[in-house]
């Protein structure tokens, strides 16, 4: 699946370790995409990297910096110019998102407007970047272009500051960039926090900054860049989530958006809603009724939506699976405040007190 509008991200590390790394990568394709992607390595050096999309979609190949492209930041006081061989990670999130109408001013001189045709979506997107010694960056990232090497399949995106949909479009259909992650420099400058949690089936988190999914492997987390975290247990018919308030009075006008949602899971539940900022975040139970091609399979999600409230309009503007299944059975789920927000003591998560 190819997302449009998004792009696989940049490298230029100078030092040998990486340079063997471009060429192996290209020298494994033995095609014109390698060759190509290797002359490019020659000028610009490239690397391993993941990039990953909005919609949960995943890229992971050797990518580069496309020739004559630079990486330029505004962190709100002045322009930046950053080195691609330091950056080791670059989380994107929308900063201002919108549904427009085009429109006509049909007698000149006069400040009546008509709109015409269907809403289409509108993003500007925030970029915060992590540098190889741990210290991180935010602000606006100057549109830049991008090359990926996917198997044989050589990719040239541009990576945009803002995206406009086509008319007809909601604003989750719009995919973007969340995360690129590139492994040798995230490896030597990332932290990696343990968690500590009881015996269970699964165990998910995300950042609540751009709804980045978290990954934990064997115990451990990638550290999210002091966001707020939020994390989700399972076990068996039971999940906790780590979830800090309620609003009774915001969740009916969330649950009426959801159910208007023409969604893949066609149950969906507002287990709880609340204000966060400008934004609304609600904690979804979700299931799969209909029939899917994997036959018997029933899938469900439990995932964190981000909506904008625009009026009478409840838009939606993320979302993030925190649990997953295929059996029809979303879990009950229990919330628990003193999991959300929490902070890492002594380089540890502690997901103490369930079940």
């Amino acid at each position: 699946m190819r997302p449009p509008g998004s792009a696989a991200l940049l490298c230029g590390r100078g030092n040998g370790g990486i340079a063997a790394i471009a060429t192996k990568a290209a020298a494994r394709e033995c095609g014109a995409p390698g060759l190509l992607l290797l002359m490019l390595c020659a000028v610009l050096g490239a690397a391993d990297g993941t990039v990953t999309f909005s919609d949960g979609t995943a890229w992971t190949g050797t990518i580069a910096l496309a020739s004559g492209a630079k990486l330029t930041l505004h962190d709100g006081k002045a322009v930046r110019t950053l080195d691609p061989a330091q950056v080791a990670e670059l989380v994107f999130a929308p900063r201002a998102e919108s549904m427009e109408r085009a429109f006509s001013m049909p007698e000149p001189g006069k400040p009546i407007r008509v709109e015409t045709g269907e809403p289409y979506p509108l993003r500007q997107l925030a970029v915060r970047v992590r540098l190889g010694d741990g210290t991180s960056l935010a602000g606006n990232l100057y549109a830049t272009a991008l090359t990926v090497l996917v198997g044989e399949e050589k990719r040239k995106l541009p990576l945009p500051s803002k995206q406009r949909g086509k008319p007809g479009q909601r604003l989750d259909q719009l995919v973007y960039v969340q995360q690129v992650r590139f492994g040798d420099v995230a490896e030597a400058g990332a932290k990696r926090l343990r968690v500590r949690a009881a015996a269970n089936d699964e165990l998910g988190a995300a950042a609540l900054d751009g709804l980045v999914p978290l990954r934990i492997a064997d115990g451990t987390v990638d550290d999210p860049l002091a966001s707020p975290v939020v994390w989700a247990m399972r076990v068996g018919t039971q999940a906790a989530v780590g979830w800090d308030g309620d609003d009774v009075a915001l969740r009916p006008r969330i649950q009426t958006a959801a159910d208007q949602l023409d969604d893949f899971f066609d149950r969906k539940e507002v287990v709880a809603a609340r204000q966060a900022g400008d934004d609304v975040l609600s904690l979804m139970r979700l299931a799969r009724e209909r029939h899917t091609t994997d036959g018997p399979s029933r899938p469900w999600h439990v995932e964190v939506w981000r909506w904008r409230l625009d009026g009478e309009r409840s838009l939606i503007a993320g979302r993030v699976c925190l649990l997953r299944g295929t059996d029809g059975k979303p879990p009950e789920i229990v919330l628990r405040a003193t999991w959300a927000n929490l902070a890492p003591a002594d380089g540890v998560y502690a997901l103490d007190g369930w079940p």
